[in-house]
């Protein structure tokens, strides 16, 4: 049974009082252990109990911000007991770095920087932090070169960490580096054989290097994994769109925008899958809410040209393949595609 708030404190206080009953460390591992097995209210009544007998307890924020970032998904409430914690206790260096990731997860890159910083100055062996600096490197600053040193060094200091090996597997294949993208990948998995993103991420890097039926096979096993894996389900949906199933494509993509509808990829290759079908009416519903969210989606605007072009609106395509022709840059098939029919919309020689 519960007991009120009132009770609660007037209980707590008579324990104190009398010198027995549970202590705040105690609570505080009480805490640590429901939070490791996932179990979130649970964790924050321990937490709460922590700070009811020590409000300075800067490690039982630190666990409440933890516990709000990975179990609840809420970054706004994770920052405000991290901001606490570090208040409390301006050197630990683990509430930094999750107060960097909490940051992160709200847009707000450079202060998640510099608390990224501070908790690698504060310990120069903290794993975490490299690995969520290297992230925030190479995803939004574009530093892939200093995304690679910080996971270098973090896989110095742990080399079975699952997480950083998949990581630099993402930055070896964006530097085109493929055989040790699949090398990473392949470690994270035999260190860790249920992480669902590694399998993810090695498909993506079989995708790229033309090997179709291993992608598929690792994207099924991730979604074999995490039912509710959105990339997932958007990758595997786009590889049967390039094979021509658009049933099974349409159901992965739909899937994918129903678990995530803020993601513009998986918006524009449901499109896409649209488009191949006829379903032009869908097609420009799917195109126009990814530019929505991403309005330099160069490839929706292709796509919506083309539903365009097909219906008859000739100002909307003409005016859809301009703004394609000015994003994409790369004078490739697609490019050349566009240029031409944008000529013969206008009547340009």
């Amino acid at each position: 049974m519960k007991l009120s708030a009132w009770a609660r404190i007037w209980w707590l206080a008579l324990l104190l009082a009398s010198g027995c009953g549970p202590s705040a460390a105690s609570y505080l591992e009480d805490g640590r252990r429901e939070q490791g097995a996932g179990r979130a209210e649970e964790a924050l009544e321990a937490y709460d109990l922590a700070i009811e007998l020590d409000p300075n307890l800067a490690s039982a924020y630190q666990g409440r911000g933890e516990v709000y970032l990975d179990l609840l998904n809420d970054p706004e409430s994770a920052l405000s007991n991290l901001d606490q914690a570090v208040r409390l206790d301006p050197q630990i260096a683990e509430a930094f770095s999750d107060r960097g990731f909490a940051l992160t997860r709200l847009g707000r890159v450079r202060e998640a920087m510099t608390d990224f910083n501070r908790a690698i100055e504060l310990d120069p062996d903290l794993v975490v932090a490299y690995l969520n600096r290297a992230t925030l490197l190479y995803t939004v600053g574009g530093d892939l070169e200093g995304a690679l040193r910080d996971l270098n060094r973090a896989l110095e200091l742990d080399p079975r960490d699952a997480r950083a090996l998949s990581t630099r597997g993402n930055v070896y294949d964006l530097l085109g580096d493929s055989a040790s993208a699949l090398a990473d990948y392949g470690e994270a998995i035999r260190f860790e054989p249920e992480f669902a993103s590694a399998y993810n991420n090695r498909g993506v890097t079989y995708v790229r290097l033309g090997e179709v039926e291993k992608a598929l096979e690792d994207f099924n096993r991730a979604i074999e994994l995490d039912p509710e894996y959105p990339e997932a389900h958007r990758n595997r949906g786009s590889v049967y769109s390039g094979l021509g199933d658009h049933d099974a494509a349409l159901a992965d993509l739909s899937r994918s925008i129903a678990l995530d509808d803020t993601d513009p990829r998986a918006l524009s290759a449901r499109g896409f899958v649209y488009t191949r079908l006829r379903d032009f009416a869908a097609a420009l519903e799917d195109f126009t809410r990814c530019l929505e969210l991403d309005p330099r989606f160069d490839g929706a605007y292709l796509g919506r040209a083309f539903a365009h072009d097909y219906l008859g609106n000739v100002e909307a395509a003409i005016s859809d393949y301009r703004q394609f022709l000015e994003l994409h840059t790369d004078h490739d098939e697609a490019w050349s595609v566009a240029h031409e029919r944008l000529e013969v919309l206008v009547g340009e020689p």
